[in-house]
């Protein structure tokens, strides 16, 4: 009868053992199942934050056409764009931020908030590219950088300045008799925005017909074909 008894009184510690054990998993995976919905959510807000960063993806006026497009290959991305007027300039802005995620796209939000004092001061593309340069620094502490493209055009005389940090060159798509060429427009390019190298940013001025078509774009459209 004793040993009867000590194996009933086995088979019921394994029992609860299990049962125990079992309920710790089951604590653990509500745990785990609750902070990846939160992290979702948390992502998704992030995202719909990140999509008011953008301009309106069609602008037309007497001078300019703007089309534009962007999807992120995850729910945050460290790329970013923007255009403005002032005056009889126009500007358009392009960025990508090293890496991916929230990180980069923080840094995005700290352009969009720059630009937002720039296009309301007088000064010249190269000040901006400073200007930009400390504020990717400051917002990082020097572990994101970015590359950036401000390109000015006077709509008035026609003429195009552009400021190159590190950003993807160009392509001009100019109408050649019944057919379209295409090519890159060669630009002096400066170190990236965030390095704080005191490197005093040049601007370009190249040349675009009426009819030439300039592409901007960040190195996802190619690292993505």
């Amino acid at each position: 009868i004793e040993k009867i008894a000590d194996c009933g009184s086995d088979e019921i510690s394994k029992l609860t053992s299990g049962f125990n054990q079992r309920s710790t998993e089951i604590s653990r995976l509500l745990i785990e199942t609750a902070n990846k919905a939160r992290m979702e959510s948390e992502l998704k807000t992030a995202q719909i934050v990140q999509q008011t960063l953008f301009p309106k993806n069609e602008y037309e006026s007497a001078f300019i056409q703007i089309k534009g497009f962007y999807n992120s290959a995850s729910e945050c991305g460290g790329d970013w764009w923007y255009y403005f007027e002032r005056g009889h300039k126009f500007y358009i802005v392009i960025a990508d931020a090293t890496g991916h995620g929230t990180p980069a796209a923080l840094i995005t939000s700290a352009a969009r908030a720059l630009f937002s004092q720039i296009e309301r001061t007088d000064i010249s593309i190269e000040e901006m590219m400073t200007s930009w340069d400390i504020c990717v620094a400051s917002c990082s502490n020097q572990k994101v950088m970015m590359t950036g493209l401000i390109m000015e055009i006077d709509c008035l005389s026609g003429d195009v300045k552009v400021a190159n940090a590190s950003h993807e060159l160009p392509i001009r798509i100019s109408q050649q008799n019944e057919g379209f060429e295409c090519e890159p427009l060669l630009l002096p390019v400066g170190p990236r925005l965030g390095e704080l190298k005191n490197t005093e940013r040049k601007t370009h001025q190249p040349k675009l017909e009426d009819n030439d078509k300039p592409i901007i774009y960040t190195d996802g459209l190619v690292s993505n074909v």
